[in-house]
């Protein structure tokens, strides 16, 4: 995925563990973060209530990936890609995002 983005032209950073997505987002803001749910040691779940006890305004969009059985029980994931699933399609979801996110900012 992150290589497919920088070739499109999204800059983005990547982490191999949800601890270490916590300590990214606590230093650096981020209009979009994309989770996949089989991240090890600290999951996906506690990223995504790290960015629940930020400010509302600092809160970035968050897409999932991943093959679960059920969907967390989270209001911040606007959208889940199942595997399999087409790098393409979740880059141009992406891309669609942050569009939205410089709209809303100008």
């Amino acid at each position: 995925m992150f290589r497919a983005l920088l070739d499109r032209g999204v800059f983005c950073d990547c982490v191999g563990t949800g601890g270490d997505a916590i300590e990214r987002l606590a230093g650096t803001a981020y209009a979009l973060i994309v989770l996949d749910f089989s991240l090890p040691h600290t999951g996906a779940v506690a990223v995504i209530e790290s960015v629940r006890v930020m400010p509302p305004a600092q809160q970035p969009m968050v897409i999932a990936t991943g093959s679960i059985d059920v969907a967390p029980d989270s209001d911040l994931v606007q959208m889940i890609f199942r595997r399999p699933l087409r790098v393409r399609d979740v880059a141009e979801v992406i891309e669609a995002c942050l569009a939205q996110v410089r709209t809303a900012c100008s």
